[in-house]
């Protein structure tokens, strides 16, 4: 199966590799790290509005399914707000510097209690695999593996070391992606 990059180009998205934020962070790549600190903020700062409170950025993507699904429930709130504190660590462990968004965590959590109460729902599928059923952490995996295949720097994904002119150098990249090594960058 081949997929063109320029026609699943999702303007904004929360990349679950993991049902744990501190992991899901971890995995990005230093290209989508810088990214998702912001995407992350902005989805915050929008289900902050659409409760009635005042966010710090403009309501952004109000209706797609990231947003509706942070605002959903306390329970996704809240797990959005911790992958945002790691995917800042992350950047400042990578970039031995704070990210300007870094400084809304205040914001975020001081407007927590605004979100419904209610345990965190099942997340929302945005990958260009959405009409498929099955896990959708193993979803964001093969579609980060396909961003991955226009970067300059290539990193491996789960042991898996592409080479640009030869592709993934592994018979079966589902048994990898099922496995719990981590990301490394080559």
């Amino acid at each position: 199966m081949v997929f063109v990059y320029n026609e699943w180009m999702i303007n904004m998205n929360i990349f679950v590799s993991d049902p744990c934020p501190q992991k899901s962070a971890k995995y990005l790549d230093d290209k989508r790290v810088v990214k998702m600190v912001l995407e992350t903020a902005q989805i915050l700062s929008t289900t902050i509005s659409m409760v009635g409170g005042e966010g710090p950025y403009r309501v952004t993507h109000r209706n797609h399914p990231c947003c509706k699904w942070a605002r959903e429930s306390s329970g996704n709130y809240l797990w959005l707000l911790k992958h945002f504190k790691y995917l800042s660590k992350e950047y400042t462990a990578r970039y031995k510097r704070i990210h300007a968004c870094e400084r809304l965590t205040k914001i975020f959590e001081e407007n927590s209690w605004r979100i419904k109460k209610g345990s965190q729902t099942v997340w929302p599928n945005c990958t260009i695999f959405k009409k498929e059923i099955g896990n959708v952490h193993v979803f964001y995996k093969k579609a980060l593996d396909i961003k991955w295949q226009n970067d300059i720097r290539t990193p491996t994904w789960y042991g898996i070391k592409r080479n640009k002119n030869k592709g993934i150098v592994c018979n079966s990249i589902e048994n990898h992606l099922k496995s719990d090594k981590v990301l490394r960058y080559v």
